[in-house]
């Protein structure tokens, strides 16, 4: 894979880091979606001394769930938190506002924490296609 834009999740240490590093060496761009931003920076700089040339880039990431109180009372699980600012609409920043968006616009069934990868790749489709 060369010339993607390719996002690694944990990117800032550990296998996450490594991967990231493997793919800019690549030819990639990589996005290293972090909840850090030293640690992110930190791992951005050591890729580019070894490779120079690396498409290196930090784009955070907000994954701590949120309780809201719908309408009729009773409590939302499973939302995600969005940046107080929309930044931008298109792009990587745009991502971390859309991203967030469009999980918390599903169903509260879609977005249970106990659903398998498989349960929740038919309750989608289901969801968007009927």
């Amino acid at each position: 894979m060369t010339g993607r834009v390719i996002i690694v999740t944990g990117a800032s240490s550990g296998l996450g880091y490594e991967t990231a590093r493997y793919l800019c060496e690549g030819g990639n761009d990589v996005i290293l979606a972090c909840r850090d931003e030293e640690k992110a920076t930190r791992a951005i700089e050591k890729i580019k001394q070894q490779n120079p040339n690396a498409l290196a880039t930090y784009m955070h990431v907000c994954l701590q769930f949120d309780i809201r109180i719908n309408q009729n009372g009773t409590a939302a699980r499973g939302l995600l938190l969005t940046p107080r600012y929309y930044l931008s609409t298109y792009g990587r920043r745009a991502f971390s506002y859309a991203g967030p968006s469009a999980w918390n616009s599903l169903p509260e069934h879609l977005r249970a924490p106990d659903l398998t990868l498989n349960s929740f790749r038919h309750l989608l489709k289901t969801f968007l296609f009927t």
